[in-house]
């Protein structure tokens, strides 16, 4: 024979004869094997509001809980066995839960997520679909290695998709380090929109006599807009101790097309020390002529 847990609560307030307000509340416990189940009921009835809900509480396994609420209301407010069902699951690594609110006529909402984690990586998956609107999807991706960090995040509906993707990467040989952010844009009656940024440094030399260091940042856009599209600026510094000389070069290259070339030399022989600077770019040459350099001997 199985033993159960259970309490039953009443309370009533009469006036004049009358009782305006009821309360009950049951409760009872026939957990087994350590496996929880409880089961309640609470009733509210007054002269404007009739309530009654019903609440269970169950562990099919060890790693899952469900929590059911049937609710039930009249007079001022009229609901009919609602119900809302909570479901979540713990099995270490991976965490499931799930939410459904319905009526045997209407389903109101029904949401799941499933999340994965792993040695420095995180996957979460959810879908929700209510009365209000269609299915909607979500996907998290999150790695966070010592060389490598990356975050996706995609929401995607029957119509319309947005993604965005950021990363980082730090390589050792050669010594190169990468960062690029990615938004895109989908919309089933018209073309991706893609907003871009990626950036590099890289170490291209490194000698006894010679060091040299380059650093890239690209960024482009789909808005039309009349000055920038896109733009690629790119950096050299080299340090030769052959030629005794510091070289920094900068590029900005707009639109693809239009490219703008700086230079800086600073020499440092102890008997000619000099700096000269370079400009070339594709601009109307009379405000500036197309090419100049100047240096300054001492």
């Amino acid at each position: 024979s199985q033993v159960y847990l259970q309490s039953s609560t009443n309370f009533e307030v009469q006036y004049n004869d009358h009782m305006p307000f009821v309360a009950g509340l049951q409760w009872k416990d026939a957990s087994r094997n350590g496996l929880k189940k409880w089961e309640g009921g609470l009733n509210l009835d007054t002269p404007w509001l009739y309530l009654y809900a019903a609440h269970k509480l169950h562990q099919p396994q060890n790693s899952a809980y469900l929590l059911t609420t049937e609710l039930t209301t009249g007079k001022a407010l009229s609901i009919k066995n609602l119900v809302v069902e909570l479901l979540y699951k713990d099995q270490g690594n991976e965490k499931e839960g799930k939410v459904h609110i319905y009526t045997p006529t209407t389903t109101y909402l029904q949401a799941s997520t499933f999340n994965r984690l792993g040695r420095n990586v995180l996957h979460s998956y959810g879908e929700m679909i209510s009365l209000w609107n269609q299915l909607v999807k979500n996907e998290i991706h999150l790695e966070n290695n010592e060389r490598t960090k990356l975050l996706c995040f995609k929401i995607k509906s029957t119509k319309q998709e947005f993604n965005f993707t950021a990363s980082y990467q730090n390589l050792p040989t050669p010594k190169k380090t990468n960062l690029s952010v990615k938004i895109v844009w989908r919309h089933y009656k018209s073309l991706p929109v893609t907003l871009q940024l990626e950036g590099q440094i890289e170490e291209l030399k490194k000698e006894k006599m010679l060091y040299q260091k380059r650093g890239t940042l690209h960024f482009r856009h789909p808005f039309k807009v009349p000055f920038l599209q896109s733009f690629l600026l790119q950096e050299t510094f080299t340090v030769d101790k052959k030629q005794k000389h510091y070289f920094m070069e900068t590029k900005l290259l707009i639109n693809g097309v239009e490219e703008t070339v700086q230079t800086l030399i600073l020499g440092y022989q102890p008997e000619n020390p000099y700096i000269c600077a370079g400009l070339t770019h594709p601009y109307n040459h009379k405000l500036f002529p197309k090419d100049v350099e100047i240096c300054i001997l001492t």
